[in-house]
C-alpha cells in the first residue's frame, strides 16, 4: 500500500511537516506537472483540495482519497457551509436587509465578502448600518466566553475520533484592540494545557463534522457560557499545524492506513 499526500499548497507548512514526520514519511503530489500515477490501492491525503483545484479528473477507483473534492468544496464555501449546517452555525443570511434588521436590535455583523477566505480574510465588522457593505453572506455575531478548534478524524468504522484540542487565546504581546476577528494578526493563537472543555462544544463539533463527508478537519467553535451553547464557525480541510498536533495526525493517518 502507498500512500500520497496532495496539498493545496505547495509552501504549506503543515502539510510538508505531516508528510516529512517519522510515522508517515509520505511523498507529496505536485497539483501541478506531476508525474504521479494513481495505483490500485493508493491511499491519498488531499489537504484542502476542492472540485477546482484538485488534478485528478478520474481516478476511476484506483485510489482511495481521504477527503474527497467536493467535500472539501462544500466546507470551504461559506454559503454552503452555512445552508447545510443551519443548525450548528450563526444565524446568517444573504439579504442586506435581514443585516440592517440585526444592527437595528444592537446586534453586529459579519460581512463576509469572500467566501473561501480563512484566517478572516474578507471579513467586515458592521456595528453600524453605514459599515454594512454588499457581501454574498451575513452572519449575526455570537457573544463568547471561549473558542475552540476540535481536530476531529473519521475512524474506518465511521465513528468520529477527536486527535487533538486546542483553546484559542490572545497572545501577551499581541495587539489588544481587535477582539471580534480572533486570527493570528489580531493577536490569537491556540494552545493546550486548559483545565476543562464544555461537552456541549466537544458534541456540537462531533454532529457537525459527522455530517460533513469529510475523513479528518479541525472544527472552529465559539462557546456562549451564559446559554450553555455551541456555534460552529467553520470546518478545516487542511488546518494549520506544529508539533505537537502534526504527529497526532501522522500517527493516526498511519493507524488508519496501516
Amino acid at each position: 500500500m502507498r500512500m500520497f499526500l496532495l496539498p493545496y499548497n505547495s509552501k504549506s507548512t503543515g502539510a510538508r511537516a505531516l508528510a516529512h514526520h517519522p510515522e508517515l514519511d509520505i511523498k507529496m503530489i505536485k497539483r501541478v506537472g506531476s508525474r504521479y500515477i494513481p495505483r490500485y490501492g493508493d491511499i491519498i491525503i488531499n489537504w484542502g483540495c476542492g472540485p477546482n483545484n484538485f488534478p485528478f479528473a478520474r481516478l476511476g477507483g484506483a485510489a482511495l482519497v481521504l477527503n474527497s473534492p467536493t467535500s472539501v468544496g462544500e466546507v470551504v464555501n461559506k454559503l454552503k457551509f452555512y445552508q447545510m449546517n443551519a443548525m450548528y452555525v450563526p444565524d446568517f443570511s444573504t439579504d442586506i436587509e435581514w443585516a440592517k434588521s440585526i444592527i437595528r436590535d444592537d446586534g453586529y455583523i459579519f460581512c463576509r465578502k469572500i467566501l473561501s477566505g480563512s484566517g478572516g480574510k474578507g471579513i467586515v465588522v458592521a456595528r453600524v448600518i453605514d459599515d454594512l457593505v454588499d457581501a454574498p453572506v451575513y452572519c449575526k455575531h455570537i457573544k463568547k466566553d471561549s473558542e475552540w478548534r476540535i481536530h476531529l478524524f473519521m475512524s474506518p468504522e465511521g465513528e468520529v475520533e477527536v486527535v487533538d484540542l486546542q483553546k484559542k487565546v490572545k497572545r501577551k504581546d499581541g495587539p489588544r484592540d481587535n477582539w471580534m476577528v480572533r486570527n493570528w494578526d489580531n493577536g490569537f493563537i491556540y494552545i493546550r494545557g486548559f483545565k476543562e472543555i464544555p461537552e456541549c462544544v466537544l458534541d456540537t463539533a462531533k454532529n457537525c463534522f459527522s455530517t460533513s463527508g469529510l475523513e479528518f478537519g479541525a472544527v472552529d467553535m465559539i462557546y456562549n457560557k451564559a446559554s450553555d451553547t455551541a456555534y460552529v464557525l467553520e470546518i478545516n480541510s487542511a488546518p494549520g499545524m506544529e508539533g505537537t498536533t502534526v504527529e497526532k495526525y501522522a500517527k493516526k493517518f498511519k493507524e488508519y492506513c496501516f
